[in-house]
């Protein structure tokens, strides 16, 4: 055994007298490959007139591994503590009487006890704990809105917009003869190609005019009849 430093003897040792201070108090184990900081050193502060018992546990840590690697490692007591992440290794005096949470990504909480643990490495060896993977929550898909040409606004606005043109080709056949029959009874020279220009512009307009509107109304009325039957 080592107190600050100094060679005091095999455990057990005392009684022993030092200051009021922090002091360190080192276990040495035969063999050197076997030393631990975290468990074979303990660092206390006496305090003045009192009699202080220092005891070291020296049991192996347990080196607790998990599949998958990293996962978090929690204290339950009260509220989850956070510990660390695997692979982590514990003191047996932090794991007796203890509850313990392991958590990973897409894989189901594991509720572990700290004397489970211990029984799975008496020797101090690893301790191997397998999580239960868990499928991942997928979001059910928005459905799809409808092509536009499939909705009621857009048919019944094919087949008005068919109307309108229908109706305005005709109007527009009506101006055409009127043109041409000035055209007919003219006999100004000068006037005759403007008036045969003009009667085939109302011509032509009317054409183009009555063939789109019967276009849009018919596939409004296509489209409308269709999708009523979806």
């Amino acid at each position: 055994m080592l107190v600050d430093g100094v060679r005091v003897g095999r455990a057990p040792v005392g009684p022993l007298w030092v200051p009021a201070k922090a002091i360190l108090v080192q276990a040495l184990s035969d063999d050197p490959r076997r030393f631990e900081p975290g468990r074979d050193t303990q660092l206390v502060t006496p305090k003045a007139g009192d009699a202080l018992a220092v005891t070291i546990d020296l049991r192996p840590s347990v080196l607790l591994r998990t599949e998958p690697e990293p996962a978090d490692l929690f204290l339950r007591s009260g509220g989850d503590s956070l510990l660390g992440t695997t692979p982590l290794r514990l003191l047996p005096s932090r794991l007796e009487g203890r509850e313990f949470r392991i958590a990973a990504p897409e894989h189901a909480d594991t509720l572990l006890a700290g004397d489970a643990l211990l029984a799975l490495a008496p020797s101090g060896g690893p301790a191997s704990v397998r999580l239960r993977r868990v499928a991942p929550h997928i979001l059910p898909a928005a459905p799809k809105a409808p092509p536009v040409f499939r909705r009621r606004w857009f048919q019944l606005a094919m087949i008005g917009t068919g109307a309108a043109l229908t109706g305005t080709s005709a109007a527009l056949r009506h101006r055409a003869d009127q043109w041409y029959e000035r055209y007919l009874q003219s006999s100004d020279s000068r006037e005759i190609p403007g008036l045969y220009d003009r009667t085939v512009h109302y011509d032509r307009l009317a054409g183009g005019t009555l063939a789109s509107g019967q276009v849009l109304l018919t596939a409004g009325i296509f489209l409308l009849v269709t999708s009523a039957h979806r």
